[in-house]
């Protein structure tokens, strides 16, 4: 099933993505920020990959977006939230001292996050701007 503009005003999508370096990064859309096609092409591989890289967090962690930058980070994922001067871009909130890498994902999740690839080098780029699916 498909995320629709709807869901997109209405949720706070967490989505996963890669750098062209292929670390693995975060964004938190909160109910406005830009969500690319491939996000949106499918809810259910968006959710299988919220569920994997946010399995063992806490509700605290997974429902306060300081606890939960912290806590994908400890797992090496860069993270993004909604930039305060412009909602359409994406701001990083946090950077892991060990970025998770795309080679050491399982193989199943490879093939879902490999469609989200992005020109973009989350290292360096503290503010990124991603196409809109809408």
């Amino acid at each position: 099933m498909r995320i629709t503009e709807i869901d997109l005003q209405c949720e706070d999508i967490i989505w996963f993505g890669i750098d062209k370096n292929n670390y693995v990064f975060e964004c938190t859309s909160a109910g406005c920020g830009n969500v690319p096609e491939s996000v949106c092409k499918s809810k259910e591989n968006t959710k299988l990959l919220e569920s994997f890289f946010l399995n063992n967090l806490n509700e605290e962690e997974k429902n306060k977006l300081p606890e939960l930058s912290i806590a994908l980070s400890q797992k090496g994922i860069f993270c993004y939230d909604i930039y305060s001067e412009n909602e359409r871009l994406y701001s990083k909130i946090s950077t892991p001292e060990f970025p998770l890498e795309f080679n050491k994902l399982p193989e199943n999740i490879k093939k879902i996050i490999e469609k989200n690839k992005f020109d973009i080098d989350v290292v360096h780029d503290e503010i990124i701007d991603i196409k809109h699916a809408y």
